[in-house]
């Protein structure tokens, strides 16, 4: 499960249909299982907010950090977006 983030830089209501949305496909994803057509349509949806994240990463950490919170702690996982984003 994803936790809200709010940020300067970004409008609370884009983050929050952001958020929801990362949520929504995350569940998508283990609910589809092993089915690879459903599994490469999920992820061929969630491939523009991956986009997005990956293009503003640094910055929302930096936002993230600047209110006092761990790195580690971020609720989006780099990595993980980048590995989607090789593979759709």
């Amino acid at each position: 499960m994803f936790t809200a983030v709010i940020l300067s830089t970004t409008s609370c209501k884009l983050q929050c249909c952001a958020i929801l949305a990362m949520e929504i496909l995350y569940d998508a994803e283990k609910a589809v299982g092993k089915d690879a057509e459903l599994l490469k349509r999920i992820r061929y949806t969630r491939l523009s907010l991956d986009r997005s994240f990956l293009v503003k990463a640094r910055t929302l950490k930096t936002e993230w950090k600047k209110k006092g919170n761990n790195e580690k702690n971020f609720p989006i996982d780099a990595d993980q977006a980048l590995s989607r984003h090789k593979q759709t």
